[in-house]
């Protein structure tokens, strides 16, 4: 039951707007991903984000390409944010919810029928999602483990971006930006050399 509702899920990840039919599945999502049933109602308790954990998570993975691997880790990016929540100050908090995440996907990966590359390629999405750094380590890093597939890591973070509250696309694209910029001037070096 569970591979054949995952290739269902997988399915239906490939549709132009797949929050549609992931929201009309909701029930045998959650029967596949427990975990995920958490994020369903999850208040994020900080003005950063207008939507709900589960809510965003189907705008983020709308809002990427039409990618297996990339809206695997959309749907699995936020999923440990429910298990790491701290609340300080009436502010929500989710510290470290990328290793949580990580860990979901792990115990779910393998009722998928990912290629060794694949399941590699979404780990590192999801582990480096929420990164926001312009330090020469942490840009070199990102380079070195991409490569060729950082343009899928933007595309993940930018969609991570537009699931949250305009009100702050300023800042967030600032270090988007940034970052981008940081690590395309890494790669071109590196073709160059």
């Amino acid at each position: 039951m569970s591979v054949i509702a995952c290739e269902n899920i997988k399915d239906i990840l490939m549709d132009k707007k797949p929050s549609i039919r992931l929201d009309e599945a909701r029930e045998m999502l959650f029967s596949v991903i427990p975990e995920f049933r958490n994020s369903y109602g999850f208040n994020q308790k900080t003005d950063w984000h207008l939507y709900d954990v589960y809510n965003h998570t189907l705008k983020v993975v709308d809002n990427v390409p039409n990618n297996l691997s990339i809206r695997l880790a959309a749907l699995f990016h936020d999923m440990g944010k429910p298990f790491t929540f701290k609340e300080e100050n009436g502010v929500g908090h989710f510290p470290k919810h990328w290793d949580e995440s990580l860990r979901i996907f792990n115990e779910h990966y393998r009722d998928f029928n990912l290629s060794k590359e694949e399941v590699n390629l979404i780990r590192n999405l999801i582990e480096y999602h929420d990164l926001r750094s312009t330090n020469e380590n942490d840009i070199n890093n990102l380079v070195n483990i991409f490569g060729d597939d950082i343009d899928l890591l933007f595309q993940l973070k930018e969609a991570d971006i537009k699931g949250q509250n305009p009100k702050y696309d300023d800042v967030s694209y600032k270090i988007f930006n940034e970052m981008k910029d940081l690590c395309s001037s890494k790669i071109k070096k590196k073709i160059i050399h």
